[in-house]
C-alpha cells in the first residue's frame, strides 16, 4: 500500500510530524489543534504511522533513558485532559505499576497518539540535542515533499 493508495496516510504522516514537531518546538497552540476534526479511522491510522515512526528511530538511535522528568515537560505543553492522562501513565510506568504497551492501552486513541510523540521528542532530544531533534524532523518534512507528498493540509 503507498500514499496514493490511500491520501489519508499522507495526512496522517503529516500529521504525526506536525504533532511531534509542536510538542519539540513548545508550540502549544498546534499540539492543541494538530488532531482537530479527524475521525477515529484517522486517527488510528496517524497512531499506526507515528508508532512505526517510534520503532524506527528505536532501532536507529537506540532506547534512551526516558527520565520521567523529561516526559512530564514535554507532555506539560498538551491539552489539560492528555497532559494528566499520559502524565499519570508515565508515572505508573516509573512506579513499575505497569509496562509501556499497559499504560499506552490504558489511554483513549488520543491520548496513545500524543503519548508516542511526546516520547518520540525525548527520545529525539536525548539522542540528538534540542536542534538535531528539529532538523532530523525537517529532514523528515522534506522527504516527505521530495516523494510528491506535500502537506494536504495548513497550519493554523
Amino acid at each position: 500500500m503507498t500514499e496514493t493508495d490511500h491520501p489519508w496516510m499522507v495526512d496522517a504522516k503529516w500529521r504525526g510530524i506536525d504533532l511531534t514537531r509542536g510538542y519539540l518546538t513548545r508550540d502549544a497552540a498546534q499540539v492543541a489543534t494538530c488532531l482537530d476534526g479527524l475521525d477515529a479511522e484517522r486517527l488510528r491510522l496517524v497512531l499506526t504511522l507515528l508508532g512505526l515512526y517510534y520503532d524506527d528511530l528505536l532501532g536507529e538511535l537506540g532506547e534512551p533513558p526516558m527520565k520521567v522528568s523529561d516526559l512530564n515537560t514535554v507532555g506539560a505543553l498538551g491539552p489539560a485532559e492528555i497532559e494528566f492522562a499520559t502524565t499519570t501513565a508515565v508515572r505508573r510506568i516509573a512506579d513499575g505499576e505497569v509496562g509501556f504497551a499497559e499504560a499506552m492501552a490504558d489511554l483513549g486513541l488520543e491520548g496513545r497518539i500524543h503519548m508516542i510523540a511526546i516520547c518520540t521528542v525525548v527520545m529525539l532530544m536525548d539522542a540528538l540535542g534540542e536542534a538535531g531533534a528539529v532538523a532530523h524532523l525537517g529532514r523528515e518534512a522534506a522527504a516527505c515533499v521530495r516523494q510528491g507528498y506535500p502537506r494536504p493540509y495548513t497550519l493554523t
